[in-house]
């Protein structure tokens, strides 16, 4: 649900600026173990290019919603 959609970013968007940057994104694969110090930036970055719709280089709240929903059943 949008609830828990929206919960869950504000998790991740850290400086409460209303998306989610490379910096922030990196940050949350390393707490999830996802990659190594090499390889976090590369997904971080592969996300964004693919999320980010508006050509800011975030993920905003709308973009978050439009990629889960691609990615959930």
């Amino acid at each position: 649900s949008d609830v828990c959609s929206s919960d869950l970013f504000k998790a991740y968007d850290r400086d409460g600026d209303g998306a989610i940057d490379g910096g922030e994104l990196t940050s949350m694969l390393k707490e999830a173990g996802i990659g190594s110090g090499l390889t976090r930036g590369m997904y971080a970055s592969a996300i964004i290019s693919y999320g980010d719709q508006n050509g800011d280089g975030k993920i905003d709240f709308y973009e978050l919603i439009h990629m889960s929903a691609g990615w959930m059943p």
